[in-house]
C-alpha cells in the first residue's frame, strides 16, 4: 500500500515538473489588429486566434479594438515608447509610415521569397498596392474595398442590350436608355464625384497616368479624363441637372431602377432592396485610349505587420511568421471576409452564400492587371476638393479641365 502511495506521489510530481517545464517553454505572442469591439469581424478573429492556441504551443494575447482614431494613437504609442507587439494589424501608406520610420518592423520581402507558395497565394495587385515608398513590404493585407460599373442587369435585358463589357457597348447603352427615357449613368456631379473622376482618368490615360499625382505636374490623361465627363454630360448620359445633384439623389435613382448604370462602391450594395439584378462590372476603357478594361480602383490599405522584436527572437520568430501565414491564409481571409464584407487579399477566399452581386464585385479584383488608390487617397483633401467643385462647371462648358487641374495643382504644391 505504502508502495502504491509512493508511487502516485512520485507520479504526481513527475507530472507537476512536466507541466511547469512546458508552460516555461511555452511562447507568448502580443498581437493587435483592428479585428475588436464591435467590428463583424471581432467574434471570428478571436475564434480563429484560439483555434491558432490550441494547435501550437503558445500562448496569445489578443489586444485587439476597433480601428477608430484612439487605436491608432494606441498603436503609435506602443511603438513610441518600445512596447510594440509581435504582430499589429495596422495602416498603410501614410498612417504606416510611422511605425515604419521607427525602425521597429520587419521588412517582408526576403520572408516572403522565402515562402514562395505563400507569397503567390496573395492577389499580385493587393500585394504591390502595400508596398512602401522604399520599394519594401512591410505588411500583409487582409481585405479591402473595390469601385466599378454597377449596373441593374434587368433594364440591360428589358431593352435588349449586352451588358458595358466594352466601351462600344457601353455608348450604346447610352444611346438606347436615353431614347427611352432611362437614365443612362447616375452621377452626381454637384457634390462628389470622385468615383466617377478617378474612373473617367483610370480608363483613359491608364494606372500609370491616374496615379501619377499632381506634385510633378499635370498628366495628359487627367486632363483627357475631365473632357471624357463633359462628353459624356453633352451627350445626355447622366440624369437631367446631374450638375445640382449629390449622391444621395444619384443612388436613389439607381435603386429605383430610374437608372440603368452607376459608378460606386463596394459599401453601396448593402443598401440595394434586390441584389439578382444587379452586377458589379470594371468600367470598360475608352476606345482608342491608354486605359486598360480590367484595372480597378480599389484599397488595400491596411495590413498585418512582424516587429522586429518577435523576428529576432529565436523561440518566436518560427511560430510568429506561421501565425502570420495563418491569418493571410485563403480559409481565414474566407472567414473575415464574409464577416466584414471586405475583398479577399488572397486567392481562392471568397466567400460562400454571399449575393450575387457582392460575388460578381470581389471576383473582379484577382482579374485586375492593376488596383489603383482613389484619388482622393493619393493627393490632398484640398487639391482634390477643388477638382470636385469643378466637375459641374467642366461640365457645362464654363471652364476647361486645364484650369481646373491648374488650380489644384497649386494648392497641391503648396502642401
Amino acid at each position: 500500500m505504502k508502495k502504491k502511495i509512493i508511487l502516485l506521489l512520485t507520479l504526481v510530481l513527475v507530472l507537476g515538473f512536466s507541466i511547469q517545464i512546458s508552460a516555461a517553454n511555452q511562447v507568448e505572442l502580443r498581437i493587435v489588429s483592428m479585428f475588436g469591439g464591435e467590428d463583424p469581424a471581432a467574434p471570428v478573429f478571436t475564434e480563429l486566434i484560439n483555434k491558432f492556441e490550441e494547435k501550437h504551443n503558445v500562448k496569445i494575447i489578443n489586444d485587439s479594438a476597433q480601428g477608430d482614431n484612439d487605436f491608432k494613437t494606441m498603436v503609435r504609442n506602443d511603438f513610441e515608447v518600445g512596447n510594440e507587439p509581435d504582430i499589429t494589424m495596422y495602416f498603410t501608406g501614410g498612417l504606416g509610415e510611422s511605425i515604419i520610420e521607427s525602425g521597429k518592423v520587419v521588412a517582408l520581402n526576403d520572408i516572403l521569397a522565402d515562402n514562395p507558395s505563400w507569397k503567390n497565394n496573395f492577389v499580385p495587385a493587393a500585394l504591390e498596392q502595400i508596398r512602401s515608398e522604399d520599394g519594401n513590404i512591410y505588411a500583409l493585407p487582409v481585405t479591402g474595398f473595390y469601385e466599378g460599373l454597377i449596373v441593374n442587369t434587368d433594364l440591360f435585358n428589358k431593352y435588349g442590350l449586352p451588358l458595358p463589357t466594352d466601351w462600344d457597348k457601353f455608348i450604346k447603352a447610352i444611346k438606347v436608355f436615353k431614347e427611352n427615357g432611362v437614365v443612362p449613368l447616375s452621377a452626381g456631379l454637384g457634390d462628389g464625384p470622385h468615383y466617377l473622376i478617378e474612373h473617367a482618368i483610370l480608363k483613359t490615360g491608364g494606372a500609370k497616368s491616374h496615379d501619377a499625382g499632381l506634385k510633378n505636374g499635370i498628366d495628359s490623361g487627367w486632363i483627357k479624363g475631365l473632357n471624357l465627363i463633359e462628353n459624356l454630360y453633352n451627350m445626355g448620359a447622366f440624369q437631367e441637372n446631374a450638375v445640382m445633384h449629390g449622391f444621395s439623389k444619384s443612388q436613389e435613382l439607381f435603386r429605383q431602377k430610374e437608372a440603368a448604370m452607376i459608378v460606386e462602391g463596394s459599401w453601396f450594395l448593402g443598401s440595394l432592396p434586390e441584389h439578382d439584378t444587379v452586377k458589379v462590372l470594371p468600367m470598360p476603357k475608352v476606345k482608342n485610349s491608354n486605359g486598360n478594361s480590367s484595372d480597378l480602383i480599389g484599397g488595400f490599405t491596411s495590413g498585418y505587420y512582424l516587429s522586429k522584436k518577435a523576428y529576432n527572437n529565436d523561440q518566436k520568430r518560427e511560430v510568429a511568421i506561421e501565425l502570420m501565414k495563418y491569418l493571410t491564409s485563403s480559409n481565414v481571409i474566407r472567414k473575415i471576409a464574409a464577416a466584414n464584407g471586405g475583398v479577399p487579399a488572397v486567392k481562392n477566399a471568397t466567400p460562400s452564400g454571399i449575393s450575387s452581386d457582392k460575388k460578381s464585385g470581389l471576383e473582379l479584383m484577382p482579374k485586375a492587371d492593376h488596383v489603383s488608390l482613389p484619388i482622393d487617397a493619393q493627393i490632398s483633401a484640398d487639391a482634390f476638393q477643388e477638382i470636385v467643385k469643378g466637375i459641374s462647371y467642366i461640365s457645362a462648358g464654363i471652364r476647361t479641365p486645364k484650369k481646373v487641374l491648374k488650380k489644384a495643382r497649386e494648392i497641391e504644391v503648396s502642401k
